[in-house]
């Protein structure tokens, strides 16, 4: 309606899930995700005053638009996002960029948007399959483990966290698209 076009996008993705949670927005590459997210994020900042932290794991910050105003992390390593989110401390060289003088994440972000979980753990996966296949599992429960301690994360700071994603590849046969690790959409809100 008129009156909800109003509201701050932040005010208006809370509503649809019903409070800060955990979600994640899945599509395919170009769909728009990483626009969408920047665009919560910035009304986080802008419209309510929130502390933010925007994870990149791509490096695409520059094809989305602003993010000033917000903590800022690049690690496209897969390992050292896992240690980063999961509470392993990160050796400060692994960062490619971080303005937040800590080498975990820390309590107190109101919004954190990650940008993407999917890449990298498809990054991972593939680096399993060609080196030993017998730990390609390993990816996707690293991947619940990161969407377990996000989910927690959000409830125990009213955090509201958003994770983009896209669909597993092609080749894999399916005709319903569905999120890499998707597993993990049990612990999300979807987009």
């Amino acid at each position: 309606t008129s009156t909800d076009s109003e509201k701050p996008l932040y005010d208006q993705i809370e509503e649809i899930t019903d409070g800060p949670d955990l979600i994640e927005i899945f599509g395919g590459s170009g769909s728009g995700k990483s626009v969408f997210s920047t665009q919560i994020l910035n009304s986080a900042i802008n419209d309510k005053g929130l502390d933010a932290l925007f994870i990149d794991a791509e490096r695409n910050v520059g094809d989305m638009g602003d993010i000033s105003g917000s903590d800022y992390v690049y690690l496209p390593e897969w390992h050292d996002l896992y240690d980063y989110i999961t509470g392993n401390s990160v050796d400060s060289s692994a960062f490619g960029e971080n303005t937040t003088n800590s080498n975990v994440l820390e309590p107190g972000y109101d919004m954190i948007v990650f940008d993407s979980i999917g890449f990298p753990a498809l990054v991972q996966y593939a680096d399993y399959r060609v080196s030993d296949n017998a730990d390609q599992f390993k990816v996707f429960l690293e991947l619940q483990h990161i969407t377990g301690k996000l989910k927690q994360y959000s409830q125990r700071s009213e955090c509201m966290v958003i994770v983009t994603n896209q669909p597993k590849s092609d080749l894999s046969g399916e005709t319903d698209p569905k999120p890499f690790g998707d597993k993990s959409i049990f612990g999300m809100k979807e987009v």
